[in-house]
């Protein structure tokens, strides 16, 4: 026993040392990881992992780094062993939900956003980014009450500007698709209030205004997008459309036959309909 003991304590300290270095290679990952070199940061966050294979940041890391080179079944594999390894690990179930819905497994996304939202309620991009995935699924009202929460969550996040003018354009879009015709205008408003030259804020509002037979509001809509983009294919095939209801058909057509030579396909029997 005498001569175990000894070893004993040298195995014990040798094992902090594998986790204080295990961490000081994780710390390299980083920095490579932040300078995109991906590859480099793969390669110290696998030693690293080496070393201590329990290290739930080095997994983590190791998943973005994964991410980012386009190697997504990988990626997974990774935080999977990050959250096996340390089950309250919200950015670690936000990231795996993102790979997830560029897999298609909408299912499984929700449920990885969900429990991120669940460990930290007031992630408002998780929150936005499950509310436009339900508009995606059409859970129109689910998406509602998650842009509703992400809206209120941006209000005080320090980061929220990046996602609260989208969220109010897209829990316009989920009003809108449960017939809620006038709240839907009236978030799309918010929204542009935030990004007044936001293109697709401006294109969902002209094309809701079409839709209700609001032709001078549209049509304000679409200009105010072909000044920013002039070449706007979408702007041009609904101002066209809409000279062609309101009695101009001859300007109408002439818009058809641009938004035809940009490629929107419907204009091509548009004016086979309207214009021949």
């Amino acid at each position: 026993m005498k001569k175990i003991l000894p070893l004993l304590c040298l195995c014990i300290m040798m094992c902090a040392g594998c986790e204080y270095s295990s961490n000081a290679l994780t710390g390299k990952g980083l920095e490579k990881l932040y300078k995109k070199d991906y590859a480099g940061a793969i390669n110290d966050f696998n030693r690293s992992i080496a070393l201590h294979g329990k290290n739930a940041s080095a997994y983590y890391n190791r998943g973005l780094a994964k991410y980012c080179l386009q190697d997504r079944m990988g990626a997974i594999a990774d935080f999977d062993k990050a959250i096996e390894i340390q089950p309250l690990f919200p950015p670690a179930f936000y990231n795996r939900a993102e790979v997830r819905t560029d897999l298609k497994d909408y299912d499984g996304a929700i449920d990885d956003y969900t429990m991120a939202v669940n460990l930290d309620p007031k992630d408002g991009k998780a929150l936005y980014n499950m509310g436009e995935l339900k508009i995606q699924m059409k859970n129109y009202a689910g998406a509602l009450g998650d842009l509703t929460r992400a809206i209120a969550v941006a209000q005080t996040d320090t980061d929220g500007h990046t996602y609260l003018a989208m969220s109010y354009m897209n829990r316009a879009l989920a009003k809108y698709y449960l017939l809620d015709y006038p709240k839907a205008l009236a978030d799309m408003d918010s929204a542009l209030a935030i990004m007044p030259n936001g293109i697709q804020a401006l294109y969902n509002q002209g094309y809701m205004k079409y839709e209700h037979a609001d032709y001078p509001g549209a049509q304000a809509s679409f200009n105010k997008i072909l000044t920013i983009d002039p070449k706007y294919a979408a702007a041009i095939f609904f101002n066209g459309m809409i000279d062609i209801k309101t009695g101009y058909k001859d300007i109408g057509c002439g818009e058809l036959s641009k938004a035809a030579g940009l490629g929107i396909a419907e204009a091509k029997d548009t004016i086979s309909k309207y214009c021949r």
